[in-house]
């Protein structure tokens, strides 16, 4: 379930499901002590952290992979006229070479409609990012 823009960087898509849940958990929980420092957030007494968001209904969810090898992945909610991403990552490792803006392309193209797209209070890095993949999708026309 790749786009040309994601095979172009030898990556591909995957639709979570029951059998790869195991590899969103453990993508998200390093997602969630990423931004520990934002959301105050600390893990349990095993030392894991607490999911906001699980990819079952009403959401649904894609892995990003590179090889054999789980790199990202965006978790969204589909509603009757808003499409809504609900979490979205990329591992530190793989930023900056244009994994994460074909991501969230491939997604906008899978789902065609409105968007929102939220980050949390204090991720700079965050918006940034999602400034320049919005604009490049709509050519500069979208309120923020």
């Amino acid at each position: 379930m790749s786009s040309d823009r994601l095979t172009a960087l030898s990556a591909q898509l995957v639709k979570i499901t029951d059998k790869n849940m195991e590899v969103y958990v453990n993508l998200a929980r390093a997602y969630e002590a990423e931004f520990s420092n934002l959301t105050n957030k600390i893990p349990n007494e095993l030392g894991i952290f607490e999911l906001d968001t699980m990819p079952i209904e009403p959401y649904i969810g894609y892995l990003l992979y590179k090889g054999a090898s789980p790199v990202g992945f965006c978790v969204m909610e589909m509603k009757k006229n808003l499409n809504d991403i609900a979490e979205f990552y990329i591992i530190p490792s793989m930023r900056k070479n244009k994994l994460g803006l074909n991501l969230a392309i491939t997604i906008f193209d899978m789902h065609p409609g409105n968007w929102q797209v939220r980050q949390i209070q204090g991720a700079e890095h965050s918006k940034a990012f999602w400034r320049k993949v919005i604009d490049q999708y709509t050519q500069n026309h979208f309120t923020e």
